[in-house]
């Protein structure tokens, strides 16, 4: 099954809260994108790069402007979400990724 992070609040929560090599350990296949990446500051940032050096997170990024454009629709036509939260409601509606 495939989980994706939609939020850095929930990075942030496991890694404060230091259950993050637990969620790892998890039967799921974890994913965020680069955005939901970029909220967090270094020190949280650190153990979730270990994660994803370790193949146990993969970060989605986003490199194509078809993407961007898709993600700012989303942002457009929504009520108050973040853009973050939209690239992941992006990557899941157009990958199949499921969260």
């Amino acid at each position: 099954m495939k989980i994706v992070i939609n939020d850095a609040n929930i990075l942030i929560d496991l890694v404060k809260l230091e259950l993050l090599e637990a969620f790892s350990k998890l039967n799921f296949d974890l994913y965020t994108t680069d955005f939901v990446i970029e909220e967090l500051n270094d020190k949280q940032r650190a153990p979730i790069t270990e994660l994803s050096e370790s193949n146990k997170l993969g970060i989605i990024e986003t490199i194509a402007i078809e993407d961007f454009q898709g993600i700012n629709t989303i942002l457009e036509n929504s009520s108050g979400l973040s853009f973050e939260y939209c690239s992941v409601w992006y990557y899941r509606k157009n990958f199949q990724v499921y969260y």
